[in-house]
């Protein structure tokens, strides 16, 4: 193994592009926030069985390692939403209902595609628990287009 070599489908992000990245999760959060969604944090990593519920995948969709403290199996997330999920349900079961929660960071996908060669990948988002109507729908979708205009996207001022 040659020293400073990454794995497939991970890199470095320098200067200026790191920063460039950094100005549009933040600008995406903000915009999330004026809608009144709190933001949460979730861990890199977690016991795999509680993963694979959160995610309803399987462990062979995972990166998975050996937690030195405990003995037990660990999974790198892949995608954030199942966890905030989880965090719906636990940790946030007794908040009253919508919740409003907003999320960024990376994600490990286990395998890269030709048409998505990362294996590393920066989420964000925003989820709204707890309604279940036309207006929960609409209020999401002008989230959504809201955080792409302020995130620049190309198209996004048209929608």
């Amino acid at each position: 193994m040659v020293s400073g070599l990454l794995p497939t489908g991970f890199r470095d992000r320098l200067p200026p592009e790191a920063d460039a990245s950094a100005r549009l999760v933040r600008s995406v959060l903000d915009r999330i926030a004026a809608y009144g969604y709190e933001r949460v944090q979730t861990p890199l990593a977690e016991f795999e069985a509680s993963l694979i519920e959160a995610l309803s995948t399987s462990s062979r969709d995972l990166l998975r390692f050996v937690d030195p403290v405990s003995g037990e199996t660990m999974a790198v997330r892949s995608d954030i939403t199942g966890q905030i999920g989880r965090i719906a349900k636990t940790r946030m079961g007794h908040h009253p209902r919508p919740l409003r929660l907003s999320y960024g960071g990376p994600v490990v996908t286990l395998r890269s595609t030709q048409l998505r060669p990362e294996r590393e990948m920066m989420q964000v988002g925003a989820e709204l628990i707890g309604l279940d109507n036309v207006a929960a729908a609409s209020e999401i979708i002008a989230v959504a287009i809201d955080a792409l205009k302020a995130a620049g996207v190309p198209g996004s001022r048209s929608i």
